[in-house]
């Protein structure tokens, strides 16, 4: 098998935007890490890690609080679990489309 040296990551996600949907897929923001965007990649770990702190208070308080998540459609269950779906899907959705979009120079 051949080694690809002297290929940057940008020029190889330029060529397979799916490893960067796959690895924002994984853990959002990375597919924007992979393209080169910190900036944006910040953005979206602050927000997911805001909405994924509130998941864990709100359950921390429905424990103290011996409330038992019976009905698993309870809207205080959901929307934390929404959002966070939300949250990776548009970060997936992103990557793809920032990796098609990166201007690659030799």
């Amino acid at each position: 098998m051949k080694e690809t040296t002297g290929i940057s990551i940008p020029e190889v996600i330029k060529s397979y935007p799916i490893l960067a949907a796959a690895a924002s897929f994984l853990y959002a923001g990375l597919g924007q890490v992979l393209c080169g965007k910190i900036k944006r990649e910040i953005v979206i770990l602050v927000f997911f890690m805001l909405v994924e702190t509130s998941y864990r208070i709100v359950q921390g308080v429905l424990i103290l609080l011996n409330v038992s998540p019976t009905i698993p459609w309870q809207p205080i269950w959901s929307v934390p679990t929404l959002i966070r779906l939300f949250t990776i899907i548009w970060a997936v959705y992103d990557a793809c489309r920032v990796a098609g979009n990166l201007k690659t120079f030799k």
